[in-house]
Order: structure tokens, then C-alpha cells, then sequence
């Protein structure tokens, strides 16, 4: 694709300065252009589009042309704000990666059978299942779908997928006893499995699994022993049964993967990924000291001359359009503005697509104070689709929303982000504040607030929005014209 204009795009470099990264920057006479620009041009709209944070230099580049041609309105200006972390590449490859290796998938299906075969707790710690076959588990991991056909010995719950139904509460008590003798018996079948011993010391074994120092044993050639392993993936089992009685599981295949790699894999590259990608969408609103260098911050800057414009243009309005990760900046963005006493930007509207903030965020930023902005839509998937939206087939089979809150946020599994459906229940556990309150927000009737993904053509105009796919919001064609008529009224 052809680079955009730089009046459609602000490069936003490293710590959100204005420092170069990658193939293009944005310096600070660039927004000054821009302001002149709209000034010529006597602009009374500006469009400000934040795309998600875990996108390449050249995605971010591409989506900046492509909402620029997409939003070409009359008397109307789009400039996205390219801040690019790259990570995106780094948490796919390293799950490519992972998932290649024969260990990953050992491992996993180790979990997958302790789980499947748990039947009935009063009939021993283990209950009386049938464990299906670690041969016929692995063959059903190389399927794009994996498990599918797959079943708990009882009958599932239907909306999150098959699990272990229990008909009585487990005490914490029974869990522990449970987990001594998941670790017996994965300890006593994982020495006797020879092909996973020879995994255990061979080079993708010191790549990708946890190497502590305390964990490697005198005299061993091994990362670590059976025991410690089989200690793992009976927490691992633990873990998804407890999510599974809780309510809080995304369906068999993704709660056990999830649980396999916040225990053994990216406990701590989740959380470098997520938390850099958040750290990103607040430094760029930094305060700035004079004079403005190279390391003061963008967005920043942009905000003061954007300040400055407004005040001298009254029927100057600002749209805000904040996709994934987009909506954290726009949180932080909005913060920012209200920290700063010389500031007063309001903007007309804020449209969220797919938003990856969560909800506290969103309520300490957005909802608490309802006079930073005007109206407000968002536009997400409904779960059923979020569910069938596959982050990696055969590694992945949810959403990114559905990564990001099983996996990758640190303070804790299912954690409830904005963008997805499934926190709309008002049933347990989700019937805590602040939940129920910003859904009844979002979902009153008489204002319209919410647009769920695909919608039908009896979706009045302004709600349409037929995307499939986490990241195809910013490009698809109805969720655009919905956009162009909320920034036309």
C-alpha cells in the first residue's frame, strides 16, 4: 500500500516522544503543518483514529491510508496515531514457536487427559472417569479445531463449551487432595514416558520452558525433573476445574491452553507484552517540559496546538475512534486532558471498536466522568461471534479479547474487558459493580450506545456492523458508514 499523507498520521516513537523508530517519524513541525493545514483548509471536523497496540510500523501505516480514504468527508480531516509496538509479531512468533514443539503439545496433552477423564469427586479424589488415550489427543491437536468432538464424561454447560459438571460445591480441602494425586500419578506416568524425558533435555525443552535457577538439580542434565513438571500440570488442571466451577472458563480447549501457558510459558512475556503495549497508550500523554525535543512527548503536543485551534475555531469539532488497545489511549488521552488545566478539548463523539480496555479503566476515565466527552458508541462483536473469531488456528481457537483477558492481563484469568459480550450477563460472577452498572449503561434502550457484530439489515443506520474478525473493524465497510454518518450528524 502506498504511505499515507503525513497530515493523515502521527508517528508516535519510542516512550511516546517524538523520537525515530522504524521507517517513518512525525516531528513536531509535522503537527504543526497539520494544524495550519486544517486552518487553509477551514476544516471543521478533525477525526482522530488510534489503532490497536499490538500493530506493525507498516499495519499502522496501512490502516492510517486506509481510514483516511474511508473517512474522507466533506469539511473533514482523519489523522490516526501510529504507535506501533511490534508485539503483536513477538507474542505470535513466540506461539507459532511454542506450539511447534513436540513438548508444548506433550504437556498440553498431559493436562487434556487428567481433565477429560475427572468424572465424579465422590468417587475418590479422582473421580471415576475414563481418561481418553495421550495418542489420540495428540492426533486431535493437529486438528485446526482441537477437541473438537472431544467431551467430558457428563454433559457440558452449552454457552462456554463441554466441561466437568459437578453437583456440589468443592472445598478447598478436596482441591488439595485432588492435586497431591494428580501429581502422583502425571510424576509416576511421566517417568515412564520416554519420548517426554528425552524432551526434557533437549534444546526446544531449554528454549521455551521456565528455566529458575532453583529448578535445576544437581547432576542433572535435565531444565527440570518429572516431579516438577507433573507439580505444573496438575496446577494447570486445577486451575481450569476451578474456572469451570466458577463460570469463569472460555471453553475446554482455550482454558486449558491458557492455563498451559500462564504456568508454563508466558507468565512473564504475557505480561511484558501487555503491560509495554499499555505502558505506550499513556506515555504519549505525558506533560512536556519547554523547550520541545525529540523526547518530549507526541500526543502531548498534539493536544496543546489541538487546544490551541479550538479556541480560535468555536465550531471546530473533535471525533474520537479508538480500536482494541485505541480505547486505552483514548482513556489515558481523556485523563490527561483533565489533569492539564490549561486544556479544554471535549470531543463530539468517541466511537470504540472492539475495545480492549478494561472495565475499571474505562469507569475511572470515561464513565465516572461523563463531561469529558459527547456521545458515546461502540461498536464490538456479539460472543457467539467472539467465540468463533480464531486469534491462531490449532494454537488459539478465541478471540484476541479473549487472549488478552485469559492470558495476557496479569491481574488475574477472564478478566473482564469492555469489547466483549460475555461480561453482559449480570449473572454470576459477573454481577459485581462495575460491570452491571456500564452495562445497563451500555445496553439502555433509549440511547443508542452499543452496535453488536453482525447486525441486520433492520439495524438502523449509524448501528450496522458486520465484522467477523477482532481486527477487521477499522475495514469493514458497514462498521465505516456507520462511523462517517456519527461524525456527519
Amino acid at each position: 500500500m502506498v504511505a499515507p499523507d503525513k497530515l493523515n498520521y502521527i508517528n508516535v516513537g519510542p516512550y511516546g516522544t517524538f523520537r525515530e523508530s522504524g521507517n517513518y517519524q512525525t516531528l513536531p513541525g509535522d503537527i504543526d503543518n497539520l494544524f495550519v493545514e486544517l486552518t487553509d483548509r477551514q476544516s471543521q471536523k478533525l477525526i482522530v483514529h488510534l489503532h490497536g497496540g499490538l500493530v506493525s510500523e507498516t499495519g499502522g501505516m496501512d490502516t492510517a491510508k486506509s481510514m483516511a480514504d474511508a473517512l474522507n468527508l466533506p469539511n473533514a480531516h482523519t489523522v490516526t496515531f501510529v504507535w506501533e509496538t511490534g508485539l503483536i509479531e513477538t507474542l505470535q512468533r513466540n506461539l507459532a514457536r511454542i506450539h511447534k514443539t513436540k513438548l508444548f503439545k506433550k504437556l498440553l496433552a498431559y493436562a487434556i487427559k487428567k481433565l477429560f477423564g475427572f468424572d465424579n469427586l465422590d468417587a475418590g479424589a479422582r473421580g471415576g472417569g475414563q481418561e481418553p488415550e495421550l495418542t489420540t489427543i495428540l492426533v486431535a491437536l493437529d486438528q485446526a479445531n482441537p477437541l473438537e468432538g472431544f467431551t467430558f464424561p457428563v454433559s457440558g454447560d452449552g454457552g462456554r463449551g463441554s466441561g466437568p459438571v459437578i453437583d456440589r460445591a468443592i472445598t478447598d480441602d478436596e482441591l488439595v487432595v485432588l492435586e497431591n494425586e494428580l501429581t502422583g500419578q502425571l510424576e509416576e506416568e511421566m517417568e515412564a514416558d520416554l519420548e517426554l524425558q528425552d524432551l526434557l533435555v533437549n534444546a526446544e525443552a531449554t528454549e521455551f520452558f521456565p528455566s529458575p535457577a532453583e529448578s535445576r538439580q544437581p547432576g542433572t542434565r535435565g531444565l527440570v525433573t518429572s516431579i516438577q513438571i507433573a507439580k505444573k500440570i496438575a496446577m494447570v488442571v486445577i486451575r481450569t476445574l476451578k474456572r469451570f466451577l466458577n463460570g469463569t472458563d472460555h471453553g475446554a480447549y482455550p482454558t486449558i491452553v491458557e492455563e498451559v501457558l500462564r504456568g508454563l510459558y508466558l507468565a512473564d512475556l504475557g505480561a511484558f507484552v501487555w503491560d509495554g503495549m499499555k505502558q505506550a497508550a499513556s506515555d504519549m500523554w505525558l506533560p512536556n517540559r519547554e523547550p520541545v525535543t525529540p523526547d518530549s512527548h507526541a500526543g502531548t503536543y498534539f493536544l496543546h496546538k489541538l487546544n490551541q485551534h479550538m479556541r480560535e475555531n468555536d465550531d471546530f469539532h473533535l471525533h474520537l475512534i479508538g480500536h482494541s488497545a485505541g480505547s486505552i489511549a483514548i482513556c489515558h488521552m481523556l485523563g490527561a486532558v483533565s489533569a492539564d488545566p490549561a486544556l479544554s478539548i471535549i470531543p463530539t463523539t468517541v466511537s470504540f471498536l472492539a475495545p480492549a480496555c478494561t472495565h475499571e479503566l474505562f469507569k475511572a476515565e470515561m464513565w465516572d466522568h461523563q463531561d469529558r466527552f459527547g456521545k458515546f458508541r461502540m461498536f464490538t462483536m456479539s460472543d457467539n461471534a467472539e467465540r468463533k473469531d480464531r486469534l491462531m488456528p490449532y494454537i488459539y481457537t478465541r478471540s484476541l479479547l479473549y487472549f488478552i483477558s485469559g492470558v495476557l492481563e496479569p491481574s488475574g484469568v477472564d478478566k473482564p474487558l469492555l469489547g466483549m459480550q460475555r461480561y453482559q450477563s449480570a449473572g454470576a460472577p459477573y454481577d459485581v459493580p462495575p460491570l452491571l452498572e456500564i452495562t445497563d449503561w451500555l445496553c439502555d434502550p433509549t440511547v443508542k450506545r452499543q452496535a453488536l457484530s453482525p447486525t441486520d439489515e433492520t439495524t438502523p443506520v449509524g448501528m450496522q456492523t458486520t465484522s467477523l474478525k477482532h481486527g477487521d473493524f477499522d475495514n469493514d465497510q458497514n462498521t465505516l458508514l456507520s462511523l462517517s454518518h456519527i461524525i456527519s450528524q
